[in-house]
């Protein structure tokens, strides 16, 4: 990091040791690798009438689905939702040249090619068990209906628009890997190491070139009516790319400029200009035959330490030579250029509005409050009640916590917390230290819920993996969160503590407490590469789920509402299979259909068990898990069953309501305990369907909520039909949204007063084992703080040292915290809503800010607190309704008498929506 001499000023008026212990309770980590959410894309195809009709297709993939994604405006907003040919992996999009007027596409998948005859809301398997690589589509198929495809046994053609294919044996090669034709279709491309070529549409071929590697792709040029001028690139093998001016009889390598030689496409465009893309170095362009490539990244988001293969698939408009426009799918989203590739914009495929883990209170019917796990913005708790509801936990810079001590914010304990307060965070000499909080003070009175909060203090993963919710929550106010890390927070969400997993565990898949909680404290969670486990003392302690393999994923673990008497308990794992425990969860023995995936378990009330499965429909045991039967009366039979959720409805002897989530059929109910069920997705959107759940209340209610890729709906009768639930979207997810103005620093490098230098010598060069999930690169800085002093490391009453336990803080909602303490310095943001919330950090070094809305006089807000308390929402406004509004946060550089700095460090913004309608893509 750079120093312009603000890092040493703040670096004298803070105190080396307070920057040095703050920046680590920060949790900061270097910026190298990027952890942030992220629109996976595999394949990109564009409508050749794209200037007109703006239609884009996208094969996503986002957790444990595999989505199809369309735009039809040019990319900037998006449908997602699933398709039995997502799940096949698509390879390449193929659209008609008169799809204007045939609404025609095809897609290569890795058993097949599909068909869309409406624009890809519905596809049809017109060539089945053939792994396909590529597809390749006569310019006269309005006329001819001639397409071809390169599989692994061949070549395939057909004459009728894909309904019936004959194999073309003649080539000297079977795995067929590209495939392309001439802009008058007179020549066709087509070989692995061995480049055929074919005059007489297919029936006869000409080997020409031999490469000792094999070839991925082919591009021939728009611009050589005889098919003469061809491109080929080699994939992994490293060749980069070779070029062809004479029909492929003999090939130069064209390597100048090329920084990255395994390049995985090469495309032609309009004008004659070739794009290819590196796995790892970027989208080159050669303006003309072999002309130098030339690369920018300008734009392109840090690439995550998740892949080895970023860049996907690159396609030029239909109109490249005009608008400049190219569309760019890659591991970390779908990005746009409209100036020939010099520069990127990121365009959200996945909206915000994406929530991947929805509970109930036990007390909804009272309290109204829901839980939602947001991809990407951590935890979000809602109040849907018109009744006020009170926190008896309110938000008091002075106050922690009960029963957490000063260090409270940070979950650590009293002895610890008074080491901080007391020596490490001493302000230096001449500055008046933060006050002394008293761990015993009284609460204060109580005061209302806000209707929308995040929360995501002290929480380092915002991608909402897991959760769970005491069923005593009313009184206990405790949750459970966790992805690669385990949190546990004993006030509602506004300050969380990270526990210990079990050992070996990376991944956390799944969570689930005692009916009981309370009082029993019994947690079960489910890993991605270690099992599953249980705690009896609420998360301090482990043991394994006896008769389950250790290396079994546990995705589901669901109580029996009748624990307490039953003691049953069952775990599910996509990989293998179910178990149930009938003596309280010590002992688990196989049960559940052979030969099925796992996709949900859900229990009824009076024992009851469904079984959702990715491909099998739904399963059901009435003898306690003993056997199970098929239960998918009602259900279509077109596609294959896969069943994202279950949620029974309380009291379920009568009547015997059940809700479940099919991927690709919407919402079914029954009422007869799933001897039938029917339809009920009256008023839902198609986008992808995902988390269902009952209100505790549904006798007298009859609601029932769901999340979607467009968001929160509810049904208040029984599912009879559904609308949108107004919800809040944070700003800084949405890419291009927040601009930062003036000299702010993310927060990389102990709260951004200290280099890289500084974080090695203060042992932050390292990284834990117990971070790091597999394949993944390590991206974080370990939690230690014995590098700081010669004296001995800091360490609990318990004797375990603080650097196995203190945690991380967040990095806002996912994309990192930014300071500043230069007066002027400015953030803003222009979004579509009625309501914006601005989240900061508050602590001992923080001043005054101004926030200015739609140009209005500046309001001021103080940012100081004697401890650190994260992602605050600081201010929040209500416009009354939506419309486009701009929120501007400038730093004062002043700060009140005895603050230890004038920082002012911007977590993100929140804005209201009020329903999953398209936002307006024109701005003011």
């Amino acid at each position: 990091m750079q120093d312009d001499g603000r890092n040493q000023r703040s670096g004298s008026r803070h105190g080396l040791a307070f920057a040095l212990v703050l920046g680590l309770l920060l949790g900061l980590a270097p910026g190298a690798a990027a952890h942030s959410p992220h629109d996976v894309i595999n394949a990109v195809g564009v409508s050749p009438a794209y200037e007109t009709d703006g239609t884009v297709f996208l094969s996503t993939v986002m957790t444990r689905h595999r989505l199809f994604a369309r735009s039809v405006d040019g990319g900037l907003t998006w449908q997602s939702y699933g398709l039995p040919m997502i799940d096949e992996g698509v390879r390449t999009f193929a659209f008609s040249p008169d799809y204007a007027n045939d609404d025609t596409a095809f897609a290569a998948t890795q058993d097949g090619v599909w068909r869309s005859v409406d624009r890809g809301d519905t596809w049809q398997k017109v060539l089945a068990d053939v792994l396909v690589f590529d597809l390749a589509i006569s310019p006269d198929f309005a006329i001819d209906g001639r397409l071809l495809a390169a599989t692994a046994s061949g070549v395939q053609r057909t004459g009728d628009r894909g309904d019936a294919w004959t194999e073309l044996t003649n080539l000297t090669e079977v795995d067929i890997r590209f495939i392309d034709v001439s802009g008058d279709g007179t020549v066709i491309y087509a070989g692995t190491q061995v480049v055929h070529r074919s005059t007489d549409n297919g029936d006869s071929w000409t080997p020409l070139a031999s490469f000792p590697q094999r070839v991925d792709a082919v591009a021939v040029s728009p611009l050589d009516p005889t098919g003469d001028t061809l491109a080929v690139c080699f994939g992994r093998s490293g060749l980069g790319v070779a070029l062809s001016i004479d029909g492929g009889a003999r090939f130069t390598f064209h390597l100048d400029g090329l920084a990255d030689p395994i390049i995985t496409q090469v495309r032609y465009a309009d004008d004659g200009t070739l794009l290819s893309i590196g796995q790892q170095g970027g989208c080159y362009r050669s303006d003309t035959s072999f002309a130098p490539w030339v690369v920018s990244n300008v734009g392109i988001e840090a690439l995550s330490n998740l892949s080895s293969v970023h860049y996907r698939d690159v396609v030029p408009a239909p109109d490249f030579a005009t608008s400049g426009r190219v569309l760019l799918a890659m591991f970390e989203g779908f990005f746009l250029s409209d100036d020939r590739g010099l520069t990127w914009r990121q365009q959200d495929v996945y909206s915000m509005r994406v929530n991947r883990a929805l509970e109930l209170t036990r007390t909804f019917g009272d309290d109204g409050l829901v839980f939602m796990g947001n991809y990407g913005a951590g935890l979000i708790r809602g109040r849907l009640t018109e009744t006020p509801v009170i926190d008896p936990f309110p938000t008091h810079d002075e106050v922690p916590a009960p029963g957490q001590g000063a260090g409270g914010e940070l979950g650590l304990d009293d002895a610890v917390s008074g080491a901080l307060s007391g020596s490490l965070l001493g302000a230096p000499s001449g500055a008046t230290p933060p006050a002394h909080v008293d761990p015993h003070t009284p609460l204060p009175a109580p005061e209302p819920l806000p209707a929308w909060t995040a929360l995501g203090a002290g929480v380092l993963s915002t991608f909402s993996a897991s959760m769970a919710v005491s069923p005593q929550y009313s009184s206990d106010r405790t949750l459970f969160y966790a992805h690669i890390q385990l949190y546990r927070s004993h006030d509602g969400g506004r300050r969380w503590q990270h526990i210990p997993k079990p050992p070996g565990a990376t991944v956390i898949r799944s969570i689930a407490l005692s009916p009981r909680f309370a009082d029993d404290r019994l947690v079960v969670i489910g890993t991605a590469d270690g099992g599953a486990w249980r705690s009896d003392d609420g998360g301090a302690g482990w043991s394994p789920l006896n008769g389950i393999p250790f290396e079994a994923v546990v995705t589901q673990l669901d109580f029996s509402p009748n624990f307490v008497d039953d003691g049953t308990l069952y775990a599910g794992s996509p990989d293998h299979g179910l178990w149930v425990s009938t003596d309280g969860g010590w002992s688990f023995v196989p049960t559940g259909p052979p030969d099925v995936e796992n996709r949900w378990v859900e229990v009824a009330d009076d024992g009851t068990a469904f079984l959702g499965t990715a491909g099998d429909g739904v399963w059901r045991s009435l003898d306690g898990g003993q056997s199970f039967q098929a239960v998918n009366t009602g259900l279509p039979t077109d596609a294959p069953l896969v069943i994202e959720s279950i949620a029974t409805a309380p009291r379920f002897t009568n009547p015997r309501v059940a809700f479940l989530v099919s991927l690709y059929h919407g919402v079914f109910r029954t009422t007869n305990g799933g001897d039938t069920w029917a339809p009920a997705s009256d008023g839902l959107p198609r986008d992808a369907p995902r988390v269902l759940a009952v209100s505790p209340a549904y006798r007298f209610d009859r609601t029932v909520f769901l999340t979607n890729h467009a968001g929160l709906w509810r049904s208040t009768n029984g599912g009879a039909d559904w609308s949108p639930v107004p919800t809040i979207v944070r700003a800084d997810e949405v890419h291009q949204v927040v601009e930062h103005v003036g000299t702010w620093t993310p927060d990389v490098a102990l709260a951004g007063n200290l280099g890289a230098d500084a974080l090695a010598a203060a042992g932050c060069s390292g990284h834990t084992a117990e971070e790091t999930a597999p394949g993944m690169a390590p991206d974080l800085p370990p939690r230690g703080l014995d590098a700081l002093s010669p004296a001995a490391p800091l360490a609990h009453a318990d004797g375990v040292p603080l650097a196995a336990t203190l945690p991380h803080a967040p990095r806002s909602f996912g994309r990192g915290t930014l300071w500043s303490d230069s007066a002027g310095d400015f953030t803003t943001t222009t979004f579509y809503g009625h309501s914006v919330t601005w989240f900061a950090l508050r602590e001992p070094g923080s001043g005054f800010a101004e926030i200015a809305l739609d140009g209005s006089p500046p309001q001021t807000v103080d940012l100081w607190a004697p401890l650190p308390l994260y992602e605050q929402p600081v201010f929040t406004h209500d416009f009354g309704a939506s419309g486009w509004h701009t929120i501007t946060v400038t730093v004062t550089g002043d700060a009140r008498p005895g603050a230890l700095g004038a920082a002012v460090r911007s977590d993100g913004f929140a804005y209201g929506i009020d329903s999953t309608s398209a936002v307006p893509t024109l701005r003011p």
